[in-house]
């Protein structure tokens, strides 16, 4: 399989990170057509409590992470490819219990807090060892940037097209939509490689390296990444919701308007982190990506959204590119 949109042959793509993308692909955009508004979906089911909304994620990452350290158990037993096959499964009835929502909400929270839980659990360690090896470690930051643009070129127009789906057919049709996109997102992972890698440790010594002295700072380092992600992935859609009165289209356009954004400054940081390195730019973005925080916590009106949400995502993609 040649993409040649890739420039495959200069950037020395395998045919595993093709397919292995191509899973990511087609969950982007399965994700993508109903993206922020998920949250949203929530925050109104739950009568606009948006404590309950973080009360329901934050117990799901709770229980997630001592549920990834036996799903890695599994690498060596299942191998990669079957968990991450799994995984995505899970990930579609994830999707699928919130089609389902009306017809008996109590039960279908249940099927997607465990169907939630078990995606995590299954998907994503092998997922991230799975992209380690087979992308070109030389080339990986570009790698990475012309995967996500591509990505993101597809789905930059998701946001408003679902924020008008959604305001003439409701929910219903974008979960079903995304549904069976993740269902068939799972057809590229039969044509990976299958590896199998073996994870040692124990539960307890998991728990002992997590509270290690010298290890202290990595940990607070990442949780502290945890909660920003928590918010921005949470608490901001909500905030751009209420601040612009309900309306699904301007949401979804705003979205769409900061994609585009992030797709340049993806491409931008991801040549200089294979020009300059990536202490450099790291540093840079750090202030970015702290600042930002600040900067949206002023903003009044749609466009102090999208220049906010722009400036913060400089030091974010950063962060994911190296």
């Amino acid at each position: 399989m040649n993409f040649q949109f890739l420039d495959y042959n200069k950037i020395n793509f395998s045919s595993n990170i093709v397919y292995l993308y191509l899973n990511r692909l087609l969950i982007q955009i399965g994700l993508g057509v109903y993206g922020i508004f998920g949250v949203i979906f929530f925050f109104e089911k739950f009568g606009n409590s948006i404590t309950d909304v973080l009360l329901l994620y934050g117990l799901l990452y709770i229980i997630f992470f001592p549920a990834t350290h036996f799903g890695a158990k599994l690498l060596h037993i299942v191998g990669m490819k079957k968990l991450m096959i799994l995984g995505t499964f899970f990930l579609a009835l994830t999707v699928f219990s919130m089609f389902m929502w009306e017809q008996n909400p109590f039960l279908y929270l249940l099927v997607f807090s465990l169907a939630f839980v078990i995606f995590k659990m299954f998907y994503w360690v092998p997922y991230h060892v799975e992209f380690a090896e087979f992308t070109n470690q030389k080339n990986r930051g570009k790698q990475i940037a012309v995967l996500s643009n591509v990505s993101g070129g597809i789905s930059a127009f998701l946001p408003i097209l679902s924020g008008l789906l959604l305001v003439l057919r409701g929910y219903d049709i974008l979960f079903l939509i995304a549904t069976l996109l993740v269902f068939v997102s799972i057809i590229p992972l039969f044509y990976i490689k299958e590896t199998k890698e073996k994870y040692a440790w124990s539960f307890r010594k998991l728990i002992g390296e997590f509270f290690r002295k010298n290890l202290r700072p990595a940990v607070v380092s990442n949780f502290a990444n945890g909660v920003q992600d928590g918010v921005g992935s949470i608490v901001w859609p909500i905030f751009i919701f209420i601040l612009l009165k309900g309306n699904y289209f301007s949401v979804g356009m705003i979205t769409t308007l900061t994609i585009i954004a992030l797709m340049v400054l993806r491409f931008v940081v991801g040549s200089a982190v294979d020009r300059v390195g990536e202490k450099k730019v790291l540093k840079l973005s750090s202030v970015f990506y702290t600042t930002g925080w600040l900067v949206k916590m002023f903003v009044e009106t749609s466009a102090g959204i999208f220049f906010s949400h722009t400036y913060h995502n400089f030091g974010r993609v950063a962060s994911q590119l190296v």
